[in-house]
């Protein structure tokens, strides 16, 4: 089955998380740019956002997602207010036991 076959990720469970984000950590791919995710059937962008490196390093080798360092939220809302709405920040990213991606997405408000 294609990416193209794959219907789109759609929300299970719980709604989106009231998380703060200060002092979590984001994935860079340099100096300026942060590592984006995308899921099997959506342009959706994801930002992955982790409390612990040793996490991070864990969830993006076994993802497969290169990255060149990692940047620290030092101001949730400066950080927020400098991202576009097409991207949805993420929390808490984990795999299951059948190797499907699960994470909490962070409510942002206007």
């Amino acid at each position: 089955m294609t990416d193209e076959e794959l219907p789109p990720p759609h929300p299970t469970g719980k709604p989106p998380e009231d998380i703060s984000l200060t002092g979590r950590l984001i994935p860079a791919a340099d100096a300026h740019t942060p590592v984006l995710l995308r899921m099997p059937g959506t342009d959706k962008l994801y930002l992955p956002c982790f409390a612990d490196e040793n996490e991070m390093r864990i969830f993006l080798e076994r993802a497969g997602v290169a990255y060149e360092g990692v940047k620290q939220i030092d101001d949730e809302r400066a950080f927020l207010q400098d991202l576009t709405n097409e991207v949805t920040v993420i929390t808490n990213l984990r795999f299951t036991e059948e190797g499907k991606v699960r994470f909490h997405e962070v409510l942002r408000s206007n």
